[in-house]
């Protein structure tokens, strides 16, 4: 486990968990790309060369992914946004339940439509245990958005390499602030 991913994972949990009270912030300390790796005990470790030129295809795949979905987002077409999800997360939770809290909340009427949309970082990574089953590649996508009514929110959104294969969106979420 990454810190990155570390911190990720509780900002998100510890942001839902106290209602929005709380929101953890975590950045690098340097401008080195090192980076910490906590090792569950007991876990073996297998490094393997990566490929990074893959990486970086991979990262545009993802990106236009998540653009495209956001522009189904945007346009509150939330049961064709529910059609794009992995196959993970259709087991979760049905098509109309998600559509109903898409609705609830994210109300186009309150933060009006999207006026800019710009990209802050997107991140591939392969560890995501504490979500599913076994590790999976994914890339964090993150958007710094000014919507007409609502000034600047991060936009959060999950691409996943599917069990058949296939990347799709894994994940979305987002939270007023400015990018740091």
């Amino acid at each position: 486990i990454t810190a990155d991913e570390l911190g990720l994972f509780l900002k998100e949990k510890v942001t839902i968990d106290s209602e929005n009270q709380q929101t953890p912030q975590s950045r690098r300390f340097t401008s080195h790309e090192g980076e910490f790796v906590f090792i569950p005990k007991g876990m073996k470790i297998n490094i393997v060369k990566q490929n990074i030129q893959s990486h970086t295809e991979v990262e545009k795949t993802a990106l236009q992914i998540a653009e495209k979905w956001l522009i189904l987002f945007d346009e509150s077409e939330y049961g064709k946004c529910w059609n794009e999800w992995a196959k993970l997360y259709k087991k979760r939770t049905n098509k109309y339940k998600w559509v109903k809290i898409m609705r609830d909340g994210h109300r186009l009427e309150e933060i009006g439509a999207v006026i800019q949309r710009k990209i802050i970082s997107t991140s591939y990574k392969t560890a995501m245990r504490a979500v599913t089953e076994r590790d999976r590649e994914h890339v964090v996508i993150q958007f710094q958005t000014q919507f007409e009514y609502k000034a600047s929110v991060i936009e959060t959104i999950t691409i996943m390499k599917d069990d058949d294969g296939i990347w799709r969106v894994g994940g979305y979420y987002w939270k007023s602030g400015f990018a740091p």
